[in-house]
C-alpha cells in the first residue's frame, strides 16, 4: 500500500512538474501528511515524538513538520478528499 502511494506521488509530482510549473517555481511537500505517530508509546519507551520547524520560506507554510492530526481541519479534510495521504491516514481519519 505505502509503496504504491510513493508511486502516485511520484507520478503526481513529476506530471505537476511537467504541465503546471513556471520557471523557477518551487515544488512543496507537506511532510505532516505521512505522520501519525502514538506520542504515548514513544515516551514511555524513552522516546520524544518528533517535529521540526520549517525553514522552506514558503509564504503558505505553517512554519512546523508536525503530526496530521496537529493540521488545520479545512487542510486535513482537502488532503483526505483529495487522496493526497497514505491510506493509513485516510483510514484513520474519514
Amino acid at each position: 500500500m505505502f509503496r504504491s502511494f510513493i508511486f502516485s506521488l511520484l507520478l503526481l509530482v513529476m506530471a505537476s512538474a511537467l504541465f503546471n510549473s513556471v520557471y523557477c517555481q518551487e515544488i512543496t511537500y507537506d511532510y505532516s501528511t505521512t505522520m501519525n505517530d502514538n506520542k504515548k508509546i514513544i515516551e514511555e519507551s524513552g522516546g520524544r515524538l518528533w517535529t521540526m520547524k520549517c525553514k522552506c520560506k514558503n509564504e503558505t507554510c505553517r512554519g512546523i513538520i508536525d503530526q496530521f492530526k496537529t493540521l488545520p481541519n479545512e487542510v486535513k479534510t482537502f488532503y483526505i478528499k483529495n487522496k493526497f495521504v497514505p491510506d493509513f491516514i485516510i483510514n484513520k481519519f474519514s
